[in-house]
């Protein structure tokens, strides 16, 4: 938390958050206060993708009740197979319909240069935010 308490406004457009031990989410992150302090961390189009613990429901939907209070809309969920993690993706501005549209040719392009499976991640992302839908 020490490190989201000294960076400064606006400066980053993108914050990885994973912040878990054998226990489930460290305590200092399952707060209120770290989320909105996230939120005035990023630039105005910035994203925030956390790893969320799915295996606890009421723990789950807390967590996503917190990034929705401090995010813009869609928070979308990408649900790790095989674990029982969930990504959280929270944005600062709500993406627009062509960014989001974008996404399979942008899952495409980043699959061929590193090898990983993006376009089932993009598949996998359309599958779990149903409600947006028509964006992915």
């Amino acid at each position: 938390m020490a490190f989201v308490d000294k960076a400064a406004p606006d400066s980053y457009d993108l914050i990885l958050v994973d912040a878990y031990h054998g226990y489930g989410m460290a305590a200092e992150i399952a707060q209120h206060a770290f989320y909105q302090r996230c939120s005035l961390l990023l630039t105005t189009g910035g994203v925030l993708a956390t790893n969320l613990w799915g295996n606890d429901a009421p723990i789950l939907a807390r967590s996503l009740r917190m990034l929705e209070e401090h995010y813009a809309r869609p928070v979308l969920q990408l649900h790790v197979q095989g674990k029982g993690n969930v990504i959280g993706l929270a944005f600062n501005r709500t993406p627009s319909n062509a960014v989001m549209k974008g996404l399979r040719e942008k899952a495409f392009a980043l699959q061929q240069r590193w090898g990983l499976e993006f376009v089932l991640f993009a598949k996998q992302l359309r599958r779990a935010n149903t409600a947006w839908m028509d964006w992915l």
